[in-house]
């Protein structure tokens, strides 16, 4: 339950700065994981790699485990195809009508 308000709280205070707002909530304490996850998918959301040190985005990129990219351009396609079925339905409502 405080995980959220604590969330919105450091974005607030670090003023949507993608580096104070993660490293903030990194060491936040008590749920500092779930936190640090939030703020991290909203400021990535909000400025992609891009809004991070360089040095932080290769060091994911040398992980050749790590496919984020591949994982977006997934994500982006299923984006794309709920768009596409969204559009269909609002349609097809719109026939009866």
């Amino acid at each position: 339950m405080e995980t959220i308000p604590a969330t919105l709280a450091i974005l607030t205070l670090a003023e949507g700065d993608p580096v104070r707002a993660i490293t903030w909530s990194a060491n936040f304490g008590r749920d500092a994981d779930t936190i640090a996850t939030m703020v991290g998918s909203i400021v990535g959301a909000l400025h992609g790699a891009s809004g991070l040190p360089s040095s932080w985005v290769a060091k994911v990129e040398a992980n050749p485990a790590f496919t984020y990219q591949d994982d977006t351009q997934k994500l982006a396609q299923v984006v794309r195809s709920r768009i596409d079925e969204s559009k269909k339905t609002m349609a097809a409502v719109e026939s009866l009508g």
